[in-house]
């Protein structure tokens, strides 16, 4: 349940603060607030959205997990549970290491967007291929990344993102985009 505080401030204006408790993952009771200067309608609406998230069981705990954290959490239990091969567990860390976290590492998975996906693939589209048989070529003419190259990493950031949302860690899954085909990917530039 989310409260309204209303405070008249020294200068005359008055603010509004919409008080709420979050449950932690460590399954501890955690006081959040939000505050509204001038704005009544803009404190009822997240009054309204703190209840109607906390009705459906989705009303999070902010956390600071990164995607390499969580990555790093994810893959060893993943592999366990869905019985992955060595030589794909360590295709998804290389592919994982090699293109997604150097974009995407650093950012925190509640700030996640689907956005930073459509860029990340993108920007994958574009890039030519590192892969040995190439390393002869110069860089101008290797061809771009493999189509299922780019379905591999898709899958990868489906599954993760759909357990961290299992997981609680997000609310819903970034991943809005349709999985790349396996046809010809455009020529870098």
């Amino acid at each position: 349940m989310a409260s309204i505080r209303e405070r008249k401030n020294k200068d005359g204006s008055i603010s509004y603060t919409v008080v709420y408790f979050l449950n932690t993952q460590k399954g501890r009771k955690q006081k959040s607030a939000g505050t509204f200067t001038n704005d009544k309608a803009a404190a009822e609406l997240k009054t309204k959205e703190v209840e109607y998230l906390e009705q459906k069981g989705t009303l999070l705990s902010p956390n600071k997990v990164t995607v390499e954290e969580f990555f790093k959490q994810y893959a060893p239990i993943q592999a366990v549970d869905q019985e992955w091969s060595p030589n794909y567990y360590a295709d998804v860390k290389r592919y994982m290491k090699n293109h997604v976290l150097p974009e995407l590492g650093h950012k925190k998975m509640q700030s996640l967007t689907s956005l930073d996906i459509t860029l990340l693939f993108n920007e994958l589209k574009k890039r030519k291929s590192d892969s040995p048989k190439y390393r002869r070529l110069s860089m101008e003419n290797r061809p771009c990344l493999a189509g299922s190259t780019l379905q591999l990493i898709y899958t990868i950031l489906d599954s993760m993102c759909k357990t961290a949302v299992k997981w609680k860690v997000i609310e819903e899954s970034p991943i809005t985009i349709d999985k790349p085909s396996l046809g010809k990917v455009e020529e870098a530039k």
